[in-house]
């Protein structure tokens, strides 16, 4: 046993008087010298006493590591005990599972990395948090996974997720194309198949997989999202989810040249539709779609027909956000034209418009101008991305959207660090949107509350651009003047980002101050 007094354990027996061995050796020899078994037993002694501090040793360095290791615990022990004073703990369960629903996201089931499954992740951190997402379902039922990757005996952690979401609704999205289900595929499409009656939302990019999953019609009690955005569709395909009571959203590559009308399927209770293409025209879908908010048009086609002018335009009287997403094809008109030229919106409050490709066509501003006036609509949100415009056009246009609360622009071009020519973004925007503006014209989007830039330039006027925000800083009591074109509500937000310059912080510390007052200011450079 070790002794962990600090006594000293033993007594040397020799006398270490070095001053009486030197005299010793000195004056000693001849006869004097002491006997062969006297210096044996000093040797012996010393020997013995070196054998004992050895020993000694041993139990001293025994002792030391005993310690070491006593301060190892009490510091692991500390730091438990401080864990005690974490404010999370203090927190409500039910507002850790409200943080937790708000952190997690989608389960990539087929990802090598951990963290990209946080429902997983969550539930390894302690006993406490495990318990807690057991007891929140909906965590486990939002389920990713890339089908070429799925292991191709004993995909378990679906298992897992399909169990510990109980009866929680499902949201669904399988990416991946191949091109023929091999057997272990076909199994986790049956796997899913066994929880159809939970599918809230089924996401597909595969054609292959999309058969799997409905193969023939059945009943989808809490299906609401059906995202096929890469799919065309035809009846037979749309007519699966006749029996879809709760179907609200639809995503769809393409449905062919026929009467929407006369497919089997719950247009009636559609609120948001995604298409890249359909011959029919605009009128049939305005028309078989009449409780439509929200209108997703895709411009992906290079045949003739791809959307169908209409006219007169069709009212699409309850329509709130419209979105296009342009691309550069060989058609005579483009896809804004149509649009813009085929519908009436009284209802819009949200315009986006954005481009896919190398996207050159001229902006549609007779169609555009035209779709305003025949809307009067009071759009409170428009964004502009990587689409060419120049700035008369996009002042222009500010100038006939009073009402807007919101403003995104960005001039860059898709998948390119290059801006897109001509760039609306210029000092005469910027001074234009200035609530103080230098020539006797009327201030811009009076209401506008949020402003956000991506400048793909390099010579940008940085004084200018905080000269205009400082100028939207104004207490709201001057709701009085707007009417007479006199000041502007305050900027909440204002986010200026360069694709190909960095942000010079001395520049926009003099924003400091509204910042500390309440304005949201974000300059982003291109390292950032």
């Amino acid at each position: 046993m070790v002794n962990l007094s600090g006594e000293q354990s033993f007594r040397l027996r020799t006398n270490l008087d070095f001053v009486a061995l030197r005299q010793r050796l000195r004056s000693e020899y001849g006869s004097s010298v002491q006997t062969e078994a006297d210096i044996d037993g000093i040797v012996s002694d010393v020997e013995k006493d070196l054998e004992d501090c050895d020993a000694e040793i041993d139990r001293l360095q025994s002792r030391i590591l005993v310690l070491q290791n006593q301060r190892r615990l009490l510091e692991r022990y500390r730091t438990h005990s401080c864990s005690l004073r974490s404010p999370v703990r203090k927190i409500p369960n039910e507002t850790v599972q409200q943080i937790f629903d708000y952190a997690c996201g989608m389960n990539k089931l087929t990802s090598k990395k951990f963290r990209d499954m946080p429902t997983l992740t969550i539930s390894n951190v302690c006993l406490r948090w495990r318990s807690l997402v057991k007891a929140c379902p909906a965590l486990w039922s939002r389920i990713h996974f890339k089908m070429e990757s799925v292991p191709s005996h004993n995909f378990s952690v679906l298992d897992l997720y399909l169990e510990s979401s109980q009866q929680s609704p499902l949201i669904i999205e399988i990416t991946g194309k191949p091109e023929a289900l091999q057997p272990h595929h076909a199994a986790v499409c049956d796997a899913l198949v066994g929880h159809v009656n939970r599918w809230q939302q089924l996401s597909v990019q595969g054609f292959e997989v999309y058969k799997s999953l409905t193969w023939h019609p059945r009943h989808y009690p809490a299906l609401q999202r059906l995202l096929c955005p890469h799919l065309d569709l035809y009846p037979a395909g749309l007519e699966d989810f006749k029996d879809a009571p709760q179907l609200c959203c639809l995503s769809v590559g393409f449905i062919p040249s026929v009467d929407l009308g006369e497919i089997q399927f719950p247009w009636k209770q559609l609120k948001l539709l995604a298409m890249g293409h359909h011959p029919s025209g605009m009128k049939n879908i305005l028309d078989v779609c009449d409780k439509l908010t929200e209108l997703q048009f895709q411009e992906v086609g290079i045949k003739p027909g791809s959307y169908e002018l209409s006219l007169p335009p069709t009212m699409a009287s309850v329509l709130e956000t419209l979105s296009l997403s342009v691309s550069q094809t060989g058609l005579s008109e483009s896809l804004a034209e149509v649009v813009f030229s085929s519908m009436a919106c009284p209802s819009l409050t949200s315009l986006l418009l954005e481009a896919r490709n190398n996207y050159q066509r001229p902006w549609p501003k007779k169609a555009l101008c035209a779709f305003i006036s025949r809307s009067s609509f009071n759009l409170t949100t428009l964004s502009i991305k990587f689409i060419p415009l120049s700035d008369a056009d996009l002042i222009d246009l500010l100038h006939s959207l009073p009402s807007l609360l919101d403003l995104t622009i960005d001039d860059s071009r898709l998948f390119a660090t290059t801006a897109t020519k001509p760039s609306p973004i210029t000092p005469r925007l910027i001074q234009s949107l200035h609530a103080c503006p230098f020539d006797a014209s009327s201030v811009l989007v009076q209401k506008l509350q949020h402003l956000h830039m991506t400048f793909s330039g390099s010579s940008f006027n940085d004084g200018d651009f905080i000269d205009m925000v400082s100028s939207r800083w104004l207490s709201d009591n001057l709701d009085n003047f707007l009417d007479s074109g006199v000041g502007t509500v305050c900027l909440r937000s204002a986010v200026m980002c360069f694709k190909n310059r960095e942000v010079d912080e001395n520049i926009y510390r003099r924003l400091r101050h509204v910042e500390k007052a309440g304005m949201r200011v974000v300059g982003i450079g291109k390292s950032s």
